[in-house]
């Protein structure tokens, strides 16, 4: 029977995968095409670098939390943890009661759904 380490399963989900960063950006074009065409391909690569790089600073190490963090860049704006406008984000990403980076991705999701559901609607 093959296992896995905890070691490999953390390895593969990390932000330091090589081909995170590519698979990142063709999940953005996917997900936000008209986003994407305006940003052209420099924009996303610089939203994905840049959403791994600011998510490192609030604990987010693993690719799912990265890219939560990235595709709240795109919709709410590079800024948009310390934003003013939206506090939920800023409190969520700071409080030390998050010990698990999944938890605080989970609240951040949940909270970031909720604020954009009452911005544009659940159909957008």
């Amino acid at each position: 029977m093959l296992s896995i380490r905890a070691q490999q399963i953390d390895a593969f989900d990390s932000v330091d995968a090589p081909d995170f960063p590519p698979r990142m950006i063709r999940r953005l074009q996917d997900a936000f095409p008209k986003h994407c065409r305006c940003l052209g391909e420099d924009g996303i690569l610089e939203v994905v670098d840049y959403g791994i790089r600011k998510g490192r600073d609030y604990g987010f190490t693993r690719q799912s939390s990265a890219s939560l963090f990235s595709d709240l860049t795109l919709l709410l704006g590079r800024s948009f943890h310390a934003d003013p406008q939206l506090p939920w984000a800023s409190v969520i990403l700071r409080d030390i009661a998050f010990t698990n980076e999944l938890a605080k991705a989970q609240r951040l999701h949940a909270a970031a759904s909720e604020y954009l559901n009452s911005v544009s609607g659940p159909a957008n």
